[in-house]
């Protein structure tokens, strides 16, 4: 080829590209390479309005610039902070307007940690900053609710865990909202059910499942059902039955419990218990107030026998002092000073017999015996007062007691022992089981027909 034909070639003396045209080629060459993975430290992040991500991935010796834009910005799962080291994967390319070489992400995840552990941290880290999981803000049991609520899985285990052990325990009017525990409609069907709960003024709500792998626990790290269970108003229990990791839900709620059975204990008190307790405090009362009637009746005896030594005490000195004077008054024979102390004897004496002791013992037994009336009368209102009281309590429960409730003509239906609350969950030829007050039966559905309201 000659000088003047290779001056004539696209790129030579004569025909020399442009600067696009070498930027543009170079991009095209990069492109070529395809997506690779690439680790590095974050360097010089911003965060513009737009949502796209533009930062420098470093290592010891250089650095390039990476640019993210928001579509898959929003697909990462964890905030990218400066200083992280990233693994991230895409493609190489110029950018036309400055010629720069730079990276297009696709994807990134944390070195190290994988990004749902990642969120998972910065969420907690977020929720403890904004003061949800503080103690303070923890709402104490109710000792006895008058309505409790659970949003669960109605057809699982966990449901049928809480009721059995409330009904065992102390029988109260129970709520239950069916939500989902997994999935991706998982968060916002817990929300709704909290709410819903929380709307119809349950006392205590109980949430959760009945366990499961760290996959099915995520809509109990989710934020929205985080900040609806520090947004209730009714005292929230997290039972999400998983011992070993602990739920954003675990450290939001009011108080946790480790298993569906222990929320059902954390709930309501044990009535046996509670009655034992109560007995035992009647019976502190009586021998509190025994002791002090005995203490008074002592104390009363004690001052009683101080004052009959005081007041014989002051009539022996009294009595030496006239001896003398009247030994004095002898010795000198006057009758008329005599006569004079004689009658002040007398006056003496007198005064001292108007304070007898005996008067005054008489009237501290009046007193001790009015004192020990009004304790007893004090004593049996206050023990009517209790057992009126426990009387009143028994019969509001046993009047919300399942069992109430079916001796007024009610049934509890079961099919493979599922309780049956709707026309849809049966149809013809299904046996089912039938739970009457008095007993049990089997029936044979004929015809399922719907209620026309």
């Amino acid at each position: 080829m000659t000088q003047a034909s290779q001056n004539n070639k696209r790129g030579g003396r004569d025909n020399p590209y442009s600067v696009l045209d070498v930027v543009r080629g170079a991009h095209r060459t990069l492109e070529q390479v395809g997506n690779i993975w690439v680790e590095g430290e974050i360097t010089s992040l911003s965060r513009p309005a737009s949502g796209h991500l533009y930062f420098s991935l470093a290592d010891d010796k250089i650095s390039f610039p990476v640019v993210i834009w928001r579509t898959d910005a929003t697909r990462l799962g964890f905030k990218v902070e400066q200083g992280m080291t990233l693994v991230c994967r895409g493609t190489l390319g110029i950018y036309e307007r400055d010629g720069r070489f730079q990276m297009y992400a696709k994807f990134a995840e944390p070195k190290g940690a994988g990004a749902k552990a990642l969120a998972l941290k910065q969420l907690k880290d977020k929720l403890n900053k904004e003061g949800l999981f503080d103690a303070k803000y923890k709402k104490p049991l109710p000792l006895l609710p008058r309505s409790i609520g659970i949003a669960t899985a109605t057809r699982g285990a966990a449901v049928q865990d809480i009721i059995k052990t409330i009904g065992m325990r102390f029988p109260s009017h129970l709520i239950c909202v069916d939500v989902n525990v997994q999935g991706a409609k998982a968060p916002a069907s817990i929300v709704r059910g909290i709410q819903a709960l929380d709307n119809y003024g349950v006392e205590v709500i109980i949430v959760g499942r009945g366990g499961g792998s760290d996959a099915d626990l995520d809509a109990f790290n989710d934020e929205r059902v985080v900040r609806a269970v520090a947004a209730a108003n009714a005292v929230v229990i997290s039972a999400v039955g998983h011992e070993v990791d602990t739920t954003l839900c675990d450290l939001v709620a009011d108080s946790r419990a480790a298993t569906p059975t222990m929320a059902g204990e954390l709930a309501v008190p044990d009535r046996a218990e509670l009655t034992k307790q109560l007995k035992h405090l009647q019976s502190r009362i009586v021998r509190e107030t025994q002791s002090k009637l005995g203490k008074a009746k002592q104390d009363l005896d004690l001052f009683s026998e101080r004052t009959q030594r005081l007041i014989n005490t002051e009539l022996d000195n009294r009595l030496r002092q006239w001896n003398k004077l009247e030994k004095r008054l002898s010795s000198a024979h006057p009758a008329r000073r005599i006569a004079e102390w004689k009658s002040k004897f007398s006056d003496l004496e007198s005064r001292l017999r108007t304070h007898s002791p005996s008067i005054f013992i008489a009237n501290s037994k009046r007193q001790l015996a009015e004192l020990k009336s009004r304790l007893d009368s004090e004593l049996t209102e206050k023990v009517t007062a209790g057992t009126s009281r426990y009387k009143e309590l028994i019969a509001k429960l046993e009047a919300l007691s399942p069992l109430s409730v079916l001796a007024r003509g009610f049934a509890i239906v079961r099919k493979e022992s599922q309780l049956i609350t709707s026309a849809d969950q049966i149809e013809k030829g299904d046996r089912l089981e039938v739970s009457l007050a008095d007993g049990e039966a089997t029936a044979v559905i004929e015809k399922v027909a719907p209620r026309i309201d």
